[in-house]
């Protein structure tokens, strides 16, 4: 039963899955790094206008400051480029990885073209 909550919850060798999958992304390891901080941005700009709704109604609206309201307008509108650029960014090169890695492993015929096939061919899942 436990062997099968651990299946289930993924904790089965998942060390092993992460370092296979790390090493299948170590040669795109610049665009990877540069999808993780497109997603943080754009997660951060998804973020933004809440507070910034926030800071307009408090610090503009209510107290009568035109300048302080023009400041957060301003803002907002900064935040929507940043998360539209983050979040194209972010759809390009997810687009690009994924299909560079399996165009490069179908045309692997080298004796590294083992870590192109998947665990389950290797028989690592048989156990599934």
């Amino acid at each position: 039963m436990r062997r099968l909550w651990l299946i289930v919850r993924g904790e089965d060798q998942r060390g092993r899955k992460l370092r296979w999958m790390a090493g299948l992304l170590r040669p795109y390891r610049g665009r990877v790094v540069l999808t993780v901080i497109a997603i943080l941005a754009a997660t951060g700009a998804g973020l933004a206008p809440p507070y910034l709704a926030g800071q307009a109604i408090d610090a503009g609206i209510v107290t009568g400051d035109t300048s302080a309201l023009t400041v957060i307008v301003i803002a907002f509108l900064a935040v929507a480029a940043v998360f539209a650029l983050a979040t194209y960014a972010q759809t390009y090169l997810v687009g690009w990885v994924g299909p560079e890695r399996s165009r490069t492993c179908a045309s692997t015929s080298s004796p590294t073209s083992n870590r192109c096939r998947s665990a389950s061919s290797r028989g690592a899942a048989r156990e599934y």
